[in-house]
């Protein structure tokens, strides 16, 4: 997840460069005139852009495609911002190379402060030589002038080097002349020789910042790429995917010292999550759903735990272990500022000394699913019976369990003996079922003769259709997946027959999509993670190791193979 995920740039209109000068004047009285702003937008409109996200405007830049010898003389001083003319300076023919100089870089959304205004600019700054290269230019370059020293440090951490040259602006002696440029710096002289330097009020001081594209952040020393083994979507597989055709693993090196961080933070993947939706995540992207699809050639994303190495907020510091709710299938990620709320990415709270990647399952969306759709949908009531297909799944596992605590019967399908098994003499089931050798209606007339009042379906199919049967007048049915069509042709999904059951019992069937506030996952927690503490919640778990294994491993949940919540190791 990156920037292009939430931003979208549109075209300056005539009222935005208006008042970009009206506010520019105000601050720096010896720049261009309008016109001359004007001519500069429409000369060069693909480098002044507003950048939006949804319906807010974001900001707007203005930056000007300068011809190599302009960018070098206005860097040397021998060409002021206000004498750039597009007709003489810019460049215009593809293949040139030209130094993208921004005029102008307004934020303009008040909750958008410290550490995130960087990474506003830092996009800005990444839209603009995209936009350069789309044109067809060699982007030599990238600068800027800034007014105050707080800005100078500004620029240095988006990876701009001040060049030493520094520009004041001064009034003449009597304030109703011109006003001079005095320029300071290598090889030049500082003040004006008339003396009378002492009398001069500054009216604006700037910098010159020259970005080398080619070398994004400037360090007293570089480091070499680092390996980073990715989990990469090729290709949207029909059917079930195929690892090493659909999914595969690819190096994608990062340099782990300079990668720009958008005000976010640079990550180690500790561990990611396998879960049975992202199957539908796989898919064209006119297709639509409740979520966006994988980028194609793009890692793989789930929620992960991840510790940080480098961070450019406040919010979170180097070494913290953090929950991301979308983090990159990799060794190494860069997690952007706006995948950080709401909740998509939280400090873990682990006071028990819980292993790390239950905050992916049993404590993560898989545990916050169970949770929030037992209680807000299924209403349990002691006494009850509760039905609960794929029972050793992560999700299933915890309903089970919470059920059970809550004082009802508890019932479960699972795929093999084993799981069965465990379901019944560790998670404390009443009864279960195979739900590849038994006939789900004949094994729910035997485990619960007067019948079921609330299911929890994660299948679909022949389940759901026997839950159906089997379900009480006014019972429940708590809609969490359909896995048995996730892989088949939309023409070869299972058709559920007795739907109008759901009339003639008075039932209430509700499908939903976990969204827990703050607040209830805090109550989640303070609810769950003791029981985990002492054993009296268990949670089993599948883990993949290594991240060379992922293909398999992702694939796996769709065969059932899994034993519990899936989980990859990134590092074996």
């Amino acid at each position: 997840m990156d920037w292009t995920s939430y931003i979208t740039r549109t075209p300056l209109s005539p009222e935005m460069v208006q008042s970009i000068h009206s506010s520019d004047e105000a601050m720096y009285p010896a720049g261009p005139p309008l016109e001359r702003l004007e001519a500069w937008v429409a000369a060069a409109p693909e480098l002044s852009m507003a950048l939006h996200a949804g319906d807010t405007l974001v900001g707007v830049v203005v930056a000007l495609p300068l011809a190599v010898p302009a960018w070098r003389d206005l860097g040397a001083g021998t060409l002021r911002e206000s004498a750039i003319d597009a007709a003489r300076d810019f460049s215009r023919t593809k293949g040139d190379a030209v130094g993208v100089h921004v005029f102008h870089i307004e934020k303009l959304v008040e909750e958008v402060q410290g550490d995130a205004v960087r990474g506003f600019a830092r996009f800005a700054v990444d839209e603009l030589v995209k936009a350069a290269q789309g044109e067809g230019y060699v982007v030599e370059g990238v600068s800027a002038l800034t007014a105050t020293e707080e800005g100078r440090r500004s620029f240095e951490k988006l990876g701009f080097a001040a060049s030493g040259y520094k520009e004041v602006w001064v009034k003449s002696p009597s304030g109703d002349g011109p006003a001079v440029l005095v320029r300071s710096g290598p090889g030049t002289a500082g003040g004006i020789d008339d003396g009378k330097q002492s009398e001069m009020v500054v009216a604006e001081a700037r910098m010159m910042i020259p970005l080398n594209t080619k070398t994004t952040h400037v360090h007293t020393h570089t480091m070499a790429p680092t390996s980073n083994k990715s989990f990469i979507y090729k290709k949207a597989p029909q059917g079930f995917p195929v690892p090493g055709q659909d999914l595969v693993i690819e190096d994608r090196p990062i340099d782990l010292e300079n990668a720009p961080l958008h005000g976010g933070v640079l990550v180690e993947v500790l561990y990611a999550s396998f879960d049975p939706y992202m199957r539908g995540r796989m898919r064209d992207p006119k297709i639509k759903s409740y979520s966006p699809p994988f980028d194609l050639d793009q890692p793989i994303v789930s929620a992960s735990v991840v510790k940080v190495l480098r961070s450019d907020t406040p919010e979170f510091a180097v070494g913290d272990e953090l929950a991301s709710f979308y983090g990159q299938n990799a060794q190494y990620a860069v997690i952007p500022a706006p995948a950080f709320k709401p909740m998509g990415l939280r400090k873990i709270h682990n006071p028990h000394n819980l292993p790390a990647h239950y905050f992916i399952g049993v404590l993560g969306m898989p545990g916050t699913t169970a949770y929030e759709g037992l209680y807000e949908i299924g209403k349990p009531v002691a006494g009850e019976t509760i039905f609960v297909s794929s029972a050793a799944g992560a999700v299933g596992q915890l309903v089970g369990q919470l059920a059970k605590a809550e004082g009802l019967k508890v019932i479960g399908s699972a795929g093999s003996q084993e799981k069965i098994d465990f379901i019944i003499n560790e998670l404390g089931f009443d009864g279960a079922f195979n739900y590849k050798t038994d006939e789900p209606n004949e094994a729910l007339a035997r485990l619960a003769p007067s019948g079921i009042d609330i299911y929890w379906d994660n299948v679909g199919g022949a389940q759901l259709e026997a839950a159906l049967n089997a379900i009480n007048k006014n019972g429940r049915i708590i809609g969490c997946g359909s896995i048995v069509d996730y892989n088949v042709k939309p023409e070869d999904r299972y058709g559920v027959k007795n739907l109008f059951n759901i009339i003639g019992k008075s039932l209430t069937f509700k499908g939903f999509i976990v969204s827990l506030t703050p607040e209830r996952y805090q109550a989640f927690n303070d609810k769950v993670q003791p029981l985990l503490a002492d054993g009296k919640v268990k949670a089993k778990v599948d883990i993949t190791e290594g991240i060379e294994n992922a293909p398999e491993g992702l694939v796996g949940i769709f065969h059932g193979k899994n034993f519990g919540k899936a989980v990859l190791k990134v590092k074996a």
